[in-house]
């Protein structure tokens, strides 16, 4: 083999080699398990105290959004509640307002919201089991002892959950946090992981289009090249 083809050749392999880096990288992400069972741990909490509140009281957990496989992975608005508009692309926006827009359409649509409900224990949680992985609306269906002092707005959280590591996390657990008849203040926080959303999973999607295309061209070029230099070599 001549010098030239000896360079053309680690020339196309260092290109392949670069170009499927990213891919490898981005593989290695885990995507969701769209057949896995999920759960929600919910601790209220005073924002002042720190103490448990709202014990007797029951909140509600309405899937409204569900995760679903095409070319990707996206969350897509269960038909009730496409009226709303499409599922915002970032966890950033999935904001009490937006929470309140589909209780409100829920109500307009007389859809009920207290299945499955589950009443917060003396010490201040609940736990919802056997979930879907989608985009859950967690609203309060009754009052409790606590219901005149502290109010529990709606509020959004997703099955699954993204940990710092990449992986995902089916049983997300938070704290929701208030102050006594402070609405709109309160705190939600996710426990050592982050809400998935839409941009995410399309970002990987098209990072992965990406890298077939950029080794489509190198292909190419390496192709051209080494048809130009075996013209070459047959001149000479």
């Amino acid at each position: 083999m001549s010098r030239a083809y000896k360079w053309l050749a680690g020339l196309l392999a260092g290109i392949l080699i670069t170009c499927g880096m990213p891919a490898m990288a981005s593989e290695s992400m885990e995507q969701p398990d769209l057949s896995h069972k999920g759960s929600i741990s919910i601790d209220f909490r005073d924002s002042e105290t720190n103490e448990p509140f709202s014990f007797g009281s029951k909140v509600g957990l309405f899937k409204v959004a569900n995760l679903i496989e095409n070319k990707g992975y996206s969350f897509v608005y269960d038909e009730l509640f496409e009226s709303v508009g499409p599922v915002p692309m970032t966890a950033a926006e999935y904001t009490p307002e937006l929470a309140d827009r589909l209780e409100e359409t829920a109500e307009y649509k007389g859809i009920s919201l207290d299945v499955p409900s589950e009443e917060i224990s003396e010490a201040g949680s609940a736990v919802f089991s056997n979930l879907d992985p989608g985009l859950y609306l967690a609203v309060q269906t009754h009052g409790g002892t606590d219901s005149q002092r502290f109010q529990i707005e709606p509020f959004l959280i997703t099955v699954p959950v993204r940990q710092s590591n990449g992986s995902l996390m089916y049983n997300p657990s938070l704290t929701y946090k208030t102050g006594t008849g402070e609405l709109g203040s309160a705190e939600i926080e996710l426990h050592s992981a982050t809400m998935i959303d839409n941009s995410q999973m399309q970002v990987k999607e098209q990072k992965t289009n990406a890298k077939w295309i950029i080794m489509a061209i190198a292909i190419a070029v390496a192709a051209v090249a080494v048809l130009m230099v075996s013209r070459r070599a047959a001149v000479e």
